[in-house]
């Protein structure tokens, strides 16, 4: 589930992409007008729903991602 917190869910209009850009910000993929995007409040930037998601499952309640324990070399 996506912390809407963290996001700002938009639908991708002509006007809005052709002000915003058209490619998400973390795959590269080009958003399709009618497309539902999403405005990272903490990066700034435009993400497309898979990437979104993937950031929001990384994420604790203060939209600030959790670094795993176990990541480490020592």
């Amino acid at each position: 589930m996506m912390n809407s917190q963290c996001f700002v869910e938009q639908t991708g209009t002509e006007e809005l992409l052709e002000r915003v850009g058209r490619y998400c910000a973390e795959c590269f993929s080009e958003f399709v007008p009618g497309e539902r995007i999403y405005y990272d409040m903490n990066d700034y930037r435009y993400l497309c729903g898979s990437c979104a998601e993937t950031l929001s499952e990384k994420m604790d309640e203060r939209c600030e991602i959790v670094e795993d324990e176990g990541g480490s070399l020592f």
